[in-house]
């Protein structure tokens, strides 16, 4: 998690690491846990009885944490300073079937940090005062072997980054479109997914040879 003001040079980065439970495949072939937690630290056991190795995180959340607390203690505080003007930033990172996409998106059931955001973003826009008026919008972009692809305008051509002078890093040519819930970037999210570029591993039969950032900059304006 990044957080950083505009226009300035401090950043802020905590890091947390999730341990999934086992799936089904690692049931069936008798996999035993090398991992446990406690507090901000995981270890990893040698099943052999050798040395363990011990690492201290921000945050580590176990198998039976739920996405509810990971958005509590990194997606609500970094929404909370985007609000404020910091430029923000969730990097979920981990090998093919190691839970981002449950983590980041989640399910019907059980959403992840993104929709979560999401929803407490708009809950935040609907509780302002009537003299501060919002402008949401949003990016959907894909990196498929270092090539760039925007999932919202799919038009297959390669895009480039960009850097202004008062913008900062950007996309040129990146579709920016406006939304007014969280359901209407959830629907932008589905159109998106739809495109995207994605292989069977012999983890996840669906796997996702990607990465994608999906900025939400809430733009401000206060009126007397």
């Amino acid at each position: 998690v990044f957080t950083r003001k505009a226009a300035m040079t401090a950043t802020n980065v905590k890091v947390a690491v999730r341990c999934r439970p086992f799936i089904e495949k690692e049931k069936r072939d008798g996999c035993e846990s090398v991992i446990k937690m406690e507090g901000p630290q995981t270890t990893i056991v040698n099943p052999n009885g050798g040395k363990a190795t011990s690492f201290t995180y921000d945050y580590s959340y176990f198998q039976n944490a739920k996405s509810g607390d990971v958005h509590r203690d990194l997606g609500q505080p970094l929404l909370e300073k985007a609000l404020e003007g910091y430029n923000a930033t969730i990097f979920a990172y981990g090998q093919t079937g190691s839970g981002k996409s449950y983590s980041m998106t989640g399910t019907e059931a059980e959403p992840g940090i993104i929709p979560m955001m999401n929803q407490a973003l708009f809950d935040h826009i609907q509780s302002a005062p009537p003299n501060k008026e919002f402008l949401v919008t949003v990016s959907y972009l894909e990196i498929y072997q270092e090539v760039i692809f925007d999932l919202l305008n799919p038009h297959g051509k390669d895009m480039k980054v960009r850097q202004h002078p008062q913008l900062g890093i950007y996309v040129e040519g990146l579709a920016e479109l406006v939304v007014r819930s969280g359901r209407d970037i959830a629907k932008l999210q589905e159109q998106g997914n739809r495109v995207r570029k994605v292989a069977a591993t012999e983890m996840n039969q669906r796997s996702s040879r990607w990465k994608t950032p999906s900025p939400l900059p809430p733009k401000l304006h206060t009126h007397a």
